[in-house]
């Protein structure tokens, strides 16, 4: 079929019988389980391949400990918290928005980031503390902090203390009510 022109998705939608989905089918081409090659198919040989950006945390031992569940079982579900996380650019931008959303107030507070790494989230919780004046008060507006455990909060020791060293929450965990996998900051 594929040498009469058909596509994949020509090949499955015409054979229900089949009981595979597009993707599958793409899949065993790749795999090699067919006869054919990606060579055969018109338009994917014209498709650059996707370049995958390294967006994994390297050391997952700062999660131990700090999973969904931890949070779930350590606090009440009553405490208030915020949730963070990252909205990134258009294609060819560095740049990025750190979000806090408050739902409880359902109130959304966002930062514009040059880039989206651990550095730039720690410079962003530095410039919230400055201007709310110390850690303390840092802690009274950010209970708790919720993540998903995307790599620019790969580091929860960092977002746990100023500076100076001084500690502006007093655990980190990690867990997504999604995924059961995010870090938090809990004071």
């Amino acid at each position: 079929m594929i040498a009469q022109g058909q596509s994949p998705y020509m090949i499955v939608a015409g054979r229900p019988e089949l009981g595979i989905s597009v993707k599958i089918l793409y899949n065993y081409i790749d795999q090699g389980i067919l006869l054919i090659q990606n060579i055969h198919l018109k338009r994917k040989v014209k498709f650059k391949p996707r370049k995958k950006k390294n967006t994994s945390i390297t050391n997952r031992a700062v999660f131990t400990g700090r999973t969904y569940h931890d949070f779930k079982s350590g606090c009440c579900d009553e405490l208030d918290f915020a949730e963070m996380n990252t909205v990134l650019s258009a294609r060819g931008s560095d740049k990025c928005i750190l979000t806090l959303y408050f739902p409880c107030m359902e109130l959304l507070a966002g930062r514009l980031m040059n880039r989206c790494t651990q550095g730039a989230v720690k410079a962003e919780f530095d410039k919230i503390q400055n201007a709310l004046g110390n850690a303390f008060e840092f802690s009274c507006v950010f209970p708790v902090i919720l993540t998903d455990r995307g790599s620019e909060f790969g580091d929860p020791e960092s977002l746990e203390h100023d500076r100076n060293g001084q500690a502006r929450t007093s655990n980190l965990w990690s867990g997504n009510p999604a995924k059961a996998a995010a870090p938090v900051c809990r004071t």
